[in-house]
């Protein structure tokens, strides 16, 4: 799958379905032996992604690119908050200086996405079935305006919750930020139904976190799951 906000702002997002892997699994697979091929198969997905992202930015590098050799070419490595990226280990063609990948990785239930972008980028994805305590989690990592939009319409207390909780969480995976130290100072406001607007309250991510996010919420999976992006300049 691929979502973009904007020719200038673009960013690609992997969809993998362990259901449609069952084929491949051992008939006496245990949960850790699925969770392993899932994740090899989502490494494949990430190496295809890449063949296909450089071939189209540098095509005279086509005939160096291939899953075989993918690993001599690419580098996988962390910032100093722990953000992963993505980089050539060395010029695949001298005439074009290569961009950084960043990228991010979330898994609920059956489904494991991972998001790419040139700008940083966090994303989560939660299952709209799964039963939380919404109210007590609420009151302890939701503002006062984050209570009143959960509670604005009845019924929909479990899909509003987790829209507020995977933007809160996707924006601290962006910034590289832990979730038990910062999630109650991710402040999402939907005054804007259509356009959250993400903002900081405290002083570790204050000079990071201001008018440069770009939040996307989307559903996956005919509906049973939320996942929320959230890129940011520095």
């Amino acid at each position: 799958m691929h979502f973009t906000e904007s020719q200038t702002n673009p960013f690609s997002l992997i969809v993998l379905d362990r259901r449609k892997l069952q084929d491949s699994f051992p008939k006496d697979a245990d949960k850790k032996q699925i969770n392993k091929i899932c994740r090899e198969q989502l490494q494949l997905e990430i190496c295809k992604y890449l063949l296909e992202y450089y071939s189209q930015f540098l095509p005279s590098a086509n005939s160096k690119l291939s899953l075989d050799n993918i690993s001599n070419l690419f580098e996988f490595d962390k910032t100093e908050n722990g953000k992963p990226f993505i980089k050539a280990r060395q010029a695949i063609d001298d005439s074009v200086q290569n961009p950084i990948i960043n990228f991010n990785i979330s898994h609920s239930n059956d489904l494991y996405v991972c998001a790419f972008s040139e700008k940083n980028i966090g994303i989560d994805i939660e299952y709209l079935k799964k039963k939380r305590k919404f109210i007590d989690l609420a009151k302890e990592y939701f503002f006062e305006n984050e209570i009143k939009y959960l509670l604005a319409i009845d019924g929909e207390q479990p899909e509003r919750f987790y829209r507020l909780w995977t933007l809160k969480e996707a924006t601290l995976k962006a910034f590289g930020g832990k979730l038990a130290d910062d999630l109650c100072n991710i402040n999402v406001d939907f005054s804007d139904l259509n356009k959250p607007i993400i903002k900081y309250i405290g002083e570790h991510m204050a000079t990071s976190c201001n008018d440069s996010f770009n939040a996307n919420v989307v559903y996956l999976a005919d509906g049973e799951y939320i996942c929320s992006l959230v890129e940011y300049d520095t």
